[in-house]
């Protein structure tokens, strides 16, 4: 339902407003009512309201200087104006403002219905043309003009803000026009406002045991910075990974944890295995570990995954995303235990025998066929099929010619194709179906594969790409 303000010093006029329009016909409902321009501005700071219907002389800020401010601040607030005065003068400032209608006293009801309509059409309009996908993609590309189109459309631009990320699995309870909250992946959530993140939203949302931690910028910054704040927000919010009891992260130094990464380059390039073990076994139980982000972590397990040293493990362990490793690994401590043990192991023989039967390669890409919208790894599919996980992993890549990693991504994004072919999801509903936890990740991702993105896809710049082989069930 959209949200109506009613602005009208005369009791009487509002009340009867209440009574005698179908509301709900219009997908409309009154929301509040104000007896002045003052106090409707306190209102709308507030809450949501998407329609104003306003009188034009009142005390404390008459209607046109109503007009003047919500067409300046909130462009996206459709408004229609009631006076006892046919005034030519009235009329035409108001029209100045943006105005849908400008209606006499006494009230002709069928009017303000004609004038309601076209207010629904323009605000359903704009929620078509600035839906959630366009504000993501901006964020993604650091496309500032187009973000602020989206936040001019919506009616929340403002040019400096705060913002955090939300990791947990229900999102925080934040309204009011300033503010903004969108969905990130499935377990991640993003927000800015005009304002800081007020304690009470905090403590609310850690209240609950499904939810992990914030990332928080809570010190205002130019609205050209927000695509870069937000995605470090994004990594802060993974910072429990890290260290388990954060659950407000505000700033991750990572100057000694690429002295360690730097240290580990050097002990792969030279092939000392006997000192990357020490390093890893020191640093599991050092200080320094909460130097490290996810983002580093990350790069530290792909680093020695994709050695050549340990190289035929790479499908196994190799991370392409950072909400991968809290559902890969238990938590930081967990995986520098397995880089231990990868570590510790001798070096791959490559002059195995590799045999598998074709009714256990067919029972194998089944299982991947039913279950690629859930994160399954390597390991996953070895457990399910009784095998080692290294040798299922040569033996896979010789029969199906990818890495099951690859395979996966590759199924993903051709299901992804066949929803956007359907017209019936958005892109970032798309990205969650398919298995897709961070939507930045499934923008770049699908983009890498096809050549375009979802967007320009789904306007039919690209074509459905033959991603298999035909050896391969789909």
């Amino acid at each position: 339902m959209y949200q109506v303000l009613l602005v009208d010093d005369e009791p009487a006029i509002t009340a009867s407003m209440c009574k005698a329009i179908g509301w709900a016909a219009h997908q409309c409902e009154v929301a509040v009512v104000a007896g002045s321009g003052k106090e409707a501005l306190d209102i709308i700071k507030g809450r949501q309201i998407d329609i104003v219907i306003t009188d034009i002389r009142m005390q404390q800020m008459g209607g046109l200087e109503l007009c003047q401010i919500l067409f300046a601040r909130y462009p996206n607030i459709q408004t229609i104006v009631i006076s006892g005065y046919a005034e030519f003068s009235y009329a035409q400032k108001a029209i100045k403002y943006g105005i849908l209608g400008y209606c006499l006293k006494p009230l002709e009801y069928e009017e303000i219905d004609i004038y309601l309509n076209r207010a629904v059409s323009r605000l359903q309009s704009k929620e078509q043309t600035y839906n959630q996908d366009v504000l993501l993609g901006a964020l993604l590309d650091e496309d500032i003009p187009l973000l602020s189109d989206y936040l001019t459309a919506s009616g929340n631009y403002h040019s400096t803000c705060c913002c955090a990320v939300f990791t947990g699995s229900f999102p925080p309870d934040t309204k009011g026009n300033s503010s903004t909250l969108f969905r990130m992946g499935q377990h991640q959530y993003g927000w800015f406002s005009s304002f800081p993140l007020d304690q009470a939203t905090i403590s609310s949302f850690l209240s609950l045991p499904e939810n992990k931690c914030i990332g928080l910028a809570n010190t205002a910054f130019p609205i050209e910075e927000l695509p870069r704040r937000i995605k470090e927000c994004q990594i802060r919010a993974l910072q429990y990974f890290i260290q388990p009891d954060c659950t407000v992260s505000t700033l991750i130094s990572e100057d000694k944890s690429q002295d360690f990464l730097d240290q580990v380059s050097s002990l792969l390039s030279i092939g000392n295995s006997g000192q990357l073990l020490l390093a890893l076994e020191t640093l599991k139980n050092s200080p320094q570990r909460k130097s490290f982000s996810v983002q580093t972590a990350m790069c530290l397990n792909n680093m020695i995954c994709s050695s050549n040293r340990y190289n035929s493990q790479r499908d196994d362990y190799y991370i392409y995303s950072v909400h991968q490793l809290p559902e890969r690994y238990r938590d930081f401590s967990e995986m520098l235990t397995l880089l231990c043990q990868l570590a510790m192991e001798p070096n791959p023989t490559y002059n195995e025998q590799l045999y598998m039967t074709n009714t256990n390669f067919i029972q194998m890409m089944e299982y991947l066929n039913q279950n690629y919208t859930r994160n399954i790894s390597t390991n996953d599919l070895a457990q399910y099929m009784h095998m080692n996980p290294s040798y299922l992993s040569k033996i896979f890549k010789q029969e199906a010619g990818t890495t099951v990693i690859k395979y996966l991504t590759s199924l993903r994004i051709h299901k992804s194709c066949q929803m956007l072919n359907s017209g019936n999801y958005s892109i970032s509903e798309i990205a969650s179906a398919t298995g897709f936890n961070d939507y930045f990740y499934f923008l770049k991702t699908f983009k890498k594969i096809t050549g375009v993105t979802p967007r320009q896809y789904q306007l039919g710049e690209g074509t459905d790409l033959n991603l298999f082989s035909g050896s391969i069930p789909v």
